[in-house]
């Protein structure tokens, strides 16, 4: 590929193409195919059939065969797969049983699922899929509709996958900010300043806190009051039709009984091997370039190649998966391999997301935008950068129903931007706003994946799923912009004040404005 050039208006076409088109198609990987063929035409002097060609075998290639993301792709893989085989087993189920047993009355059904939510942070998917299938029966047994369910699980998945330092989502946000670091000589490390930018994701971190808000205050308003209300009335939940059945869809496609700990050691197995391989990978890269092995741990930490030691920790994990179910006879060899494959189908179309993410990242770098755009927009207060960019992250994650596709557009045009006007913290700020804004787009989104998949596991129509749930995210949504974004970029207040007013905002409101529900004879439900 070329070297990136200054770059003129002409560059800025094929992010805006990815961006329109989905908004006019609602589909993520068509449109990023398109914007990904337009920026190849551009370089390729408006060639067709040379684009084509390189489409297929300069970009894509280029975007697969990197090592580093080669070694992202195959742990989304065996993280998916792993999951899958401690469902099959009956592992996840166990764990959810631990907490269902305990959920007697709505109040405890509602924080139960929040905190099993938070429990699965290691992968969107398998949290939305697991604990939306597991509990929809207690909840329709506490006459809980199915609307407060899916937002329950919908308000959980992304959010916790996307902080947790240590999932499915990490390895992706590191890749992301890596690049762009390499090719802007960068001297931070990518890992470090991901995580430093978790104080700054105030919509996925609110998020949580709202929700935690709701379930034990037993309030909703809005079309959730509505559907809760209904609920309380119906001894039974209404059919919904077979299309939005999770089995297909579930990553649970048998029914075995396995233990809580079935699914508990591989996850606690996964983690310690990361944890581990990061220090002793990281060590070892600082020994390659000094004598000296007297270094802090966070700084032995960041130096670790995250995407190897991510790989070799979800083999680990996976192989520990695998022992379990068949050394214990619950699974066989080929129901285990079933299983395993099973889960890996279903990360795919995140995976052909994320791919042709790093290919029009490529091709931005390539075509000069991010250094058009630093021109175009200096009539920005540097102040007000993270609010912009949590806006533009938020409309496009809304318009193409991905996080991970709205990361691999902005970042190539955020980072260097940030940068160049504001230094390392608006850098750091910036970065936390386009992985809130991405969630929160998303969240929104009735194309996002994670919110068909919580409509499909909970059995809730997918319509009054949106519908519900859309007055919720806006309310955290606008409190995340005003309270964070504004206020901290303005320097009212640092981060963890932000985070402690939104909190004490979104609890007012909650009580201000939410009522409980009431049955037909106005018996409200503790």
């Amino acid at each position: 590929m070329e070297q990136a050039t200054d770059g003129t208006w002409i560059s800025m076409v094929p992010p805006l193409v990815a961006i329109g088109l989905a908004i006019a198609l609602r589909h993520a990987i068509l449109s990023l195919c398109l914007g990904v063929y337009v920026g190849i035409l551009i370089i390729q002097d408006f060639n067709p059939f040379i684009a084509l060609q390189r489409f297929f075998d300069t970009y894509l290639a280029n975007a697969i065969g990197d090592e580093s993301r080669a070694a992202i792709l195959l742990f989304c893989l065996l993280l998916s797969g792993m999951v899958a085989i401690a469902a099959s087993s009956g592992g996840l189920r166990g764990l959810s049983h631990m907490i269902e047993r305990a959920a007697s009355t709505p109040k405890r059904a509602q924080v139960g699922t929040w905190l099993l939510g938070m429990a699965v942070f290691i992968d969107d998917y398998a949290n939305a899929l697991l604990v939306g299938s597991t509990l929809r029966p207690t909840m329709d047994r506490l006459k809980i509709s199915r609307e407060k369910l899916a937002f329950l699980v919908d308000s959980t998945a992304a959010p916790v996958a996307s902080l947790a330092v240590i999932s499915s989502w990490i390895a992706a946000e590191v890749s992301f900010v890596a690049n762009e670091f390499t090719r802007l000589g960068i001297d931070q490390n990518p890992f470090l300043t991901v995580v430093a930018s978790l104080q700054y994701r105030y919509y996925p971190i609110l998020m949580l806190a709202f929700v935690l808000i709701i379930a034990l205050s037993q309030r909703d308003f809005g079309p959730m009051l509505k559907a809760e209300q209904s609920a309380r009335n119906q001894p039974d939940p209404a059919p919904v039709d077979e299309k939005q059945s999770p089995e297909k869809t579930t990553i649970n496609p048998t029914h075995k009984h396995g233990r809580w700990y079935d699914a508990f050691i591989p996850i606690i197995v996964t983690i310690l091997a990361m944890a581990i391989g990061m220090y002793i990978d990281g060590l070892a890269q600082l020994q390659q370039h000094d004598q000296h092995t007297s270094h802090q741990f966070w700084k032995i930490f960041g130096e670790a190649r995250a995407a190897i030691v991510l790989l070799w920790s979800s083999i680990i994990g996976c192989f520990t998966a695998i022992a379990l179910s068949v050394l214990k006879r619950i699974l066989t060899i080929k129901e285990t391999t079933l299983a395993l494959f099973h889960g890996m189908k279903l990360v795919l179309p995140a995976l052909v997301v994320l791919v042709l993410a790093w290919s029009i990242s490529d091709i931005c770098h390539e075509l000069g935008t991010a250094a058009y755009l630093a021109d175009a927009v200096d009539i920005v207060p540097s102040a007000l950068i993270p609010a912009t960019v949590f806006a533009v992250s938020a409309i496009a994650s809304f318009a193409t129903g991905s996080s991970w596709g709205t990361m691999g557009i902005v970042f190539p045009l955020v980072i260097p931007i940030a940068y160049s006007i504001g230094g390392e913290q608006i850098l750091v700020e910036s970065i936390g706003s386009v992985l809130a804004g991405s969630v929160f787009g998303d969240h929104c989104s009735p194309i996002s994946d994670t919110t068909i998949l919580s409509s499909m596991a909970t059995e809730c129509d997918l319509a009054d799923h949106v519908r519900t749930q859309l007055p919720y995210a806006l309310v955290v949504g606008i409190v995340s912009v005003i309270i964070g974004e504004v206020g901290v970029g303005l320097g009212w207040w640092n981060s963890w004040v932000a985070l402690g007013l939104g909190c004490a905002i979104l609890t007012v409101l909650a009580f201000g404005i939410g009522r409980k529900a009431a049955s037909e004879h106005g018996q409200k439900i503790p």
